[in-house]
């Protein structure tokens, strides 16, 4: 996959943003309340600036099916990199924005539950973060970083202004539920409640949805979930079949 080599490969240390918000969620208790908190261990493998396309197409998210049952139509997109016009910069899809306003973080699930998300407040104003998992992807991915001692990769993560693939020893999968309080927002125009295997009852974005933390706004479409930091225009698109950095 041209352009997305790691040259070299950068540590980021456990990304405190997510970390320190997603404890008290019970990252490693699956979002449930009650249960011990168990710190999240956590880092980012940066990739170079203006990375590029792992195939040829944004394709839909996961053959998803909606809330209703029906499927959804993939909504191919263009893979050059750097911002594309109106896919991921931004753009609400044309339907509600839900704003987290001063909320420490926010969760959602694709419709389909493949790809979940946890935006959360940054340590200083500058930048805010999210994080996204997809749990059934066919991605190509570069090598694995020779420091990458977690799994590579399941997901990526947009932090300081800039977009990362992960390497994780945690999953952000269950943070969607219902009953987690980073999903305070279901029941707001442009949410939508789903089940989904074994983690039960999810919140998620309904296609053409948006919902915005801070300087982070992510949009839920049929071809993926499109995040951006609207300070630096940089972000992901992400879906089953492909990821995009820029």
């Amino acid at each position: 996959m041209p352009g997305l080599g790691v040259s070299p490969a950068r540590r980021v240390p456990a990304l405190p943003a997510l970390a320190v918000l997603l404890i008290p969620l019970g990252l490693g208790a699956c979002g449930g309340s009650g249960a011990e908190p168990v710190a999240p261990k956590t880092v980012a493998i940066t990739l170079p600036a203006g990375g590029g396309s792992a195939g040829a197409g944004m394709p839909g998210d996961a053959a998803a099916t909606s809330a209703s049952g029906g499927p959804s139509a993939g909504a191919p997109s263009g893979t050059s990199s750097g911002t594309s016009s109106g896919e991921g910069t931004g753009s609400t899809g044309g339907g509600p924005i839900i704003d987290a306003g001063s909320k420490a973080s926010a969760a959602f699930a694709s419709p389909s539950g493949n790809i979940v998300c946890v935006l959360a407040k940054g340590e200083t104003a500058a930048h805010d973060s999210v994080r996204c998992d997809v749990l059934a992807h066919t991605w190509t991915l570069p090598p694995k970083p020779v420091d990458c001692e977690f799994d590579w990769s399941h997901g990526v993560y947009l932090e300081g202004g800039s977009a990362s693939l992960t390497c994780s020893s945690d999953t952000v999968a269950s943070e969607a539920a219902v009953d987690n309080t980073s999903t305070w927002w279901l029941g707001r125009p442009g949410s939508q409640r789903i089940a989904v295997d074994s983690r039960g009852a999810l919140a998620a974005l309904a296609y053409g949805s948006s919902l915005r933390l801070g300087t982070v706004t992510c949009l839920s479409d049929t071809d993926g979930v499109h995040c951006t930091d609207a300070k630096t225009g940089h972000g992901f698109d992400i879906a089953k079949a492909t990821y995009r950095l820029r």
